[in-house]
């Protein structure tokens, strides 16, 4: 066997898969296990992918998914000709692709796996804006993404992410085609499950239906709302009234919320008998609309006016600020103003633009939706850690403490790479809810209770 073994060796290093499959017909005739083949070939094949993969930079996503694919459909060839396409060498071959994509450089400096999930979501993003200057074929990476999303750990981070920046594409109009954010989709699907995509389908339904109800009011009521477009100074509260009684008729059940973070709109303002058009945020806009009215007032009067925070508040006004549009009466106020300060429109306002984009992020909105997405990550988490736990003590009613975790870590895995400490926190958790029990003499022993 030693000989037979060593043959292989050699074999296995030339990637000559006539020779090895003869060689492998002789072997699983003496050795049903394969144990010493197998892992000759997990060397191999783990340490051409450490040579091929690790010094590619995960800073260029677009080589390394290539790599990737090329490296895990080269070896997949490979097992499937040389050993038969036997199961065991084809999940030894998943193996390998998933201790590379999970731990990979990128993964080390940062030293936590979801930032190979965040990178990927982001690439993503960028690859669907309408303004992306890469020139690449979408469709060939986005088939060729498939392996980097089966293997990589933290899908649920990467679900979680991708959702919310395809909302905020489809939202503010910067989706390069609404059949390639469903063709990323449908590998989503391919690769991680119909649980995964679901959310993200029903988004894309939303906001057809979206377009849908908006050309119906337009081409129906007197005061159209627009998706881009001039918004009337006067008639804002009109048309939000007047929209929201239109939706109430088609949709008497549903509850419309408006998402003024996510809104934005043109306003024509006029200096020195130029006319400026200006892409301002919700809250821009509702703020320059009372200069309509008033020649200047007070940081108290403007927050009485428009409700918003005021955190939120004294960032809007010091974009205006920095624009020059807005000025204080004070001017060493800008950076310092509080509610008694005095603003007004500037009168000696000039700009060499006709068209001024004010509509830039604001840190305090940032921040939060930042803290959101890890909270809501953390939840999820929980959640689905409880409700493995709650099916597998379901399905064996009676359970070793040890054994339940060990087999929650199994299942949980496709999904994210587990803490053990959490599993044990959420599995005291249970049995303080009352849907687990500990046995009195043995509190090792767990019980599933109906």
């Amino acid at each position: 066997m030693t000989i037979l073994y060593s043959q292989a060796k050699i074999f296995i290093h030339d990637e000559n898969i006539n020779d090895l499959n003869y060689l492998y017909q002789i072997i699983i005739r003496i050795e049903k296990d394969n144990v010493r083949l197998k892992d000759i070939v997990e060397n191999y094949i783990y340490q051409t992918g450490i040579e091929q993969i690790n010094p590619i930079s995960t800073n260029d996503l677009h080589i390394y998914i290539q790599t990737i694919n090329d490296f895990y459909y080269k070896y997949i060839t490979f097992c499937q000709k040389a050993f038969d396409n036997h199961s065991q060498f084809i999940n030894l071959l998943d193996r390998i692709c998933r201790r590379l994509v999970n731990s990979n450089a990128l993964i080390q400096t940062n030293g936590s796996t979801t930032k190979m999930a965040e990178c990927l979501a982001y690439y993503c993003d960028r690859l669907l804006r309408k303004k992306c200057k890469e020139e690449i074929d979408i469709e060939k990476i986005f088939y060729q993404m498939k392996v980097l999303l089966c293997c990589m750990q933290d899908k649920d981070v990467f679900e979680r992410l991708y959702c919310k920046l395809l909302a905020n594409r489809l939202l503010k109009q910067l989706s390069i085609s609404i059949d390639y954010e469903k063709l990323m989709i449908s590998y989503i699907q391919e690769s991680c499950g119909y649980a995964y995509a679901s959310r993200m389908q029903q988004m894309c339904r939303d906001i057809e239906t979206s377009v849908t109800i908006s050309d119906q009011y337009r081409q129906t009521e007197q005061f159209p709302i627009r998706t881009s477009g001039v918004i009337p100074q006067s008639d804002l509260t009109y048309v939000k009234h007047n929209f929201i009684q239109y939706y109430n008729r088609l949709y008497n059940r549903r509850t419309l919320i408006w998402l003024h973070q996510h809104s934005n709109g043109e306003l024509l303002i006029c200096f020195k008998n130029v006319t400026y058009t200006l892409q301002v945020s919700t809250y821009q806009l509702i703020i320059l609309l009372l200069f309509n009215n008033f020649s200047e007032c007070s940081v108290k009067r403007i927050y009485d006016e428009t409700q918003i925070q005021i955190d939120l508040l004294s960032q809007v006004l010091r974009v205006l600020f920095k624009s020059g549009i807005l000025i204080c009466t004070q001017s060493n106020e800008e950076e310092n103003f509080n509610l008694n300060s005095i603003v007004k429109l500037s009168d000696d306002f000039t700009s060499m633009k006709r068209r001024i984009n004010l509509n830039t992020p604001l840190k305090l909105i940032e921040q939060k939706e930042i803290e959101v997405f890890r909270k809501e990550t953390d939840q999820g988490r929980h959640m689905r850690i409880q409700v493995t736990i709650v099916q597998i003590m379901k399905e064996h009613k009676l359970m070793d403490n040890n054994l339940l975790v060990q087999t929650a870590i199994e299942k949980l895995t496709s999904y994210f790479n587990p803490d053990v400490s959490v599993i044990k926190e959420c599995i005291h958790g249970l049995i303080e809810k009352g849907y687990l029990e500990q046995r009195a003499d043995r509190p090792d022993i767990l019980y599933y209770i109906p």
